[in-house]
């Protein structure tokens, strides 16, 4: 079913150039957006341009879309009449061709530069809100490029651009385009990463239904095996294996190289001999296009505005992903909100129950409502008020822990048209839209249900749930986990359940750890919000190694240290009291069955000042990090001085700069050390790091805390090297292995060792 959008004021609004067939449109419709204007001629291909905008026309005119016929550049001319200014979204797509891999000795042309200065004019008079650009990859390397990229900086929108294989978020098709995001008042992020999705998946309810087909000689070696392929006509012949994504669909699948139009690109060959004709409404599919967008009854013309088109499965994830971080941005601060009128919030609330925990992924929640409390929602959204969300129904408890700002307008929506970029929006654990269906409608895909697509906009109210005791606002020194690693084999992907500030994080990160992130309280920048001392919780999170955190010092730090132990698949490390080792009933039998490795006492850190304001005062307590390695034997506890830890600072005042940081224990090398050599005893890993030694660059070794100063020549070219080491006042010898190559290096290391 084509979705119905709100076309007064108050939605947002999208003007997109190089508008082709709408593909971007497509997914801002999906996404709530409504374009309000395209500009779609090009005057290289006129009769094609001409049927493109038809197309154009024919799907987007019933929701007000202004169509320019004209080309952009002569519109820029003219300074863009009758487009409106400061729009929500402003997209552009300039034509790629000569930018293309699939066009040999393709160059830039100065009509793609005339195109770039068209888009540089658009950004200046328009000024939108959020800038989008989708691109081929070789396009971020042109003149046309830092056109586009000098008036952002001028204007001062904050730029991010990915490379981004489109399969990365559901498209049934490999696709790799550059994707640009700018605006002024935020740095945009992508949307996060869904499943990949094979070709067979997408179109296999499809394949009955295709015309049987003939392979031609050059497709016939390729017919074998036991699973469906997706064999070329056109181009390189090739087969896709049924478990893949479909090879890039591209505008050459559909013309020769003299420009003449092609009825036939593909076929299906089946494993029983049977072979189907690919047709456009499976490319369309392949594409992302949703059923509803009605195309050209010429096979060229549309085969030609697929193979142009931004998949609008991909656009209508970042556009949603887009309005939200501009819905939060835009709206008043809980402090600024409290303060507000009254008539600013409706009394209506919605309940999230278990998914409550998914919120800050959440953009749609789809309800079997009553038609009479839908318009309920809807006067909230035409008065710009905001709706109370919920924990849990409040008969049974719920507590509200945010408000929700509704992006559109609600609509009716069968389960059946459920876009499939709707899954990860709705948040929660499943991967396809007939999962959602089967989880949350009891199968029944033909129900006819409410869509309420908004953004959360966590804050603190009285009756928040899920909060942290104000002693426990505290930041963590990055030297608990540098002077921690020396005696830890941290490696992999290392879990911070409790990240607060992020500074273990970041310094993990440091020593060439694959963090992710969690904190319970929704304003902290977390990869997950959810309450670890809940063990059902820790599902949501990945696969790890380690875990290593510095938990509320309460009685969760037990709830949290087991949940994290059972986690773990090497070990843990937990920054806690020194006498939290004490068998106190929440946790002695616990302890008393698995005993820590080893127990480092670190030296006092002031977290916070006195209740003056004036001096760093400590909070009476001691800190050591109590570790528990599944794969080696207990370790005699030690204590650290602070001489002994390289930057120790006792306050965050006397800290050093991030870049100190950085510079100082980010490993360069990996090393081994041989037995026969090494001047502990036996054979173990270390790393190689720079540092500075007055004007000088030098290497420092570095393991079980113990520092080797090493004067080194060239890395990267050698496998085996000689490390001249100081050690007290005797000079070693060491022969290691380097386990990872890194770029040639040169350090100057003359009178190092006088």
């Amino acid at each position: 079913m084509k979705p119905r959008l709100d076309i007064d004021k108050k939605a947002p609004v999208a003007v997109t150039l190089f508008s082709g067939g709408g593909g971007v449109e497509c997914g801002l419709i999906e996404a709530g957006i409504r374009p309000v204007c395209a500009v779609e001629f090009d005057p290289t291909k006129p009769e094609l341009s001409a049927s493109l905008a038809d197309m154009h026309d024919r799907n987007f005119k019933e929701y007000g879309c202004k169509l320019i016929r004209r080309s952009v550049q002569d519109v820029a001319r003219l300074n863009f009449p009758g487009i409106p200014r400061t729009p929500d979204f402003l997209h552009a797509s300039p034509v790629c061709s000569n930018f293309s891999p699939a066009k040999t000795g393709g160059e830039e042309t100065q009509v793609d530069i005339d195109c770039a200065e068209a888009v540089a004019k658009a950004i200046t008079v328009l000024q939108p809100k959020v800038f989008t650009l989708e691109q081929v990859p070789r396009y971020q390397k042109s003149r046309s490029w830092e056109i586009i990229k000098s008036q952002l900086d001028v204007d001062g929108y904050q730029t991010a651009i990915a490379v981004c294989n489109m399969a990365d978020w559901g498209l049934p098709q490999a696709r790799v385009r550059i994707v640009v995001l700018a605006c002024k008042d935020f740095l945009p992020e992508l949307p996060p990463k869904q499943d990949r999705i094979s070709w067979y998946e997408a179109i296999a309810d499809l394949i009955p239904s295709m015309p049987d087909s003939n392979l031609v000689k050059a497709q016939l070696p390729l017919a074998k095996g036991k699973n469906p392929l997706f064999i070329h006509r056109t181009c390189e012949i090739r087969a896709v294996p049924s478990d893949r994504c479909a090879n890039t669909i591209r505008r050459s699948f559909f013309t020769d190289q003299n420009g003449n139009n092609r009825n036939r690109f593909a076929d299906i060959w089946l494993p029983d001999g049977t072979v189907k004709q690919v047709t456009i409404p499976a490319i369309a599919r392949l594409q992302g296009f949703p059923e509803w967008y009605e195309l050209d009854p010429c096979l060229s013309v549309s085969g030609q505005m697929l193979g142009y088109s931004v998949p609008p499965l991909f656009a209508s994830q970042l556009f949603l992903s887009l309005m939200a971080q501009l819905i939060q941005l835009q709206t008043p601060t809980m402090e600024h909100q409290q303060t507000e009128p009254v008539e600013s919030t409706c009394g209506l609330q919605i309940s999230f129950g278990w998914t409550a925990q998914y919120l800050p992924a959440k953009t749609v929640t789809r309800r079997d409502w009553k038609d009479s409390h839908a318009q309920k929602f809807i006067k909230a959204y035409e008065r710009g008020d905001r709706v109370a969300a919920l924990d849990k129904d409040k008969r049974y408890g719920g507590k509200q822990i945010g408000w929700c700002k509704l992006a559109c307008l609600p609509y009716k929506e069968k389960l059946s048209d459920m876009p499939i970029s709707d899954v990860s929006a709705e948040g929660g654990m499943v991967s396809t839209t007939k999962e959602f269906i089967d989880k949350y409608f009891d199968g029944d895909s033909s129900k006819e249900v409410w869509v309420i697509r908004f953004a959360f906009l966590p804050g603190e109210t009285p009756t928040v749930r899920i909060t942290r005791h104000e002693l426990d606002r505290y930041d963590s020194p990055h030297w608990f986990v540098t002077a921690i690693a020396p005696y830890v084999d941290l490696h992999g992907t290392v879990g911070e359940c409790c990240v607060g500030g992020g500074i273990l994080a970041k310094s993990l990160n440091l020593m060439g750890c694959d963090t992710w992130t969690n904190d319970i309280n929704f304003e902290v920048h977390a990869d997950y919000h959810v309450d670890a001392t809940i063990a059902d919780n820790w599902a949501n999170f990945p696969k790890t190694d380690w875990v290593f955190t510095n938990p509320p010092y309460g009685a969760e730090a037990t709830q949290i240290l087991i949940n994290a132990y059972n986690h773990a698949k090497r070990g843990i490390v937990m920054l806690l009291r020194t006498t939290w080792d004490e068998p106190c009933e929440d946790r002695g039998d616990w302890l008393y069955d698995f005993s820590y490795t080893r127990k480092i006492t670190l030296p006092r850190f002031k977290f916070r000042k006195d209740k003056d304001g004036k001096r760093w005062a400590t909070d009476n307590c001691t800190i050591a990090a109590y570790i528990w390695d599944k794969k080696i034997p207990c370790q005699p506890s030690i204590s650290l001085p602070a001489s002994k830890i390289q930057l120790f600072h006792d306050n965050p005042e006397n800290g050093p700069s991030w870049e100190t940081i950085e510079f100082t224990f980010k490993p360069a090398m990996e090393v081994e050390i041989e037995p026969q050599k090494c001047p502990m005893g036996d054979a173990h890993t270390g790393y190689l790091y720079q540092r500075k030694k007055g004007d000088r660059l030098i290497w420092e070794y570095r393991y079980c805390n113990q520092n080797y100063y090493v004067a080194v020549g060239k890395f990267g070219r050698v496998k085996t090297g000689i490390v001249n080491g100081l050690s007290g006042d005797r000079i070693l010898a060491t022969v290691f292995r380097v386990k990872e190559s890194v770029p040639n290096q040169v350090v100057d290391v003359n009178s190092l060792c006088q």
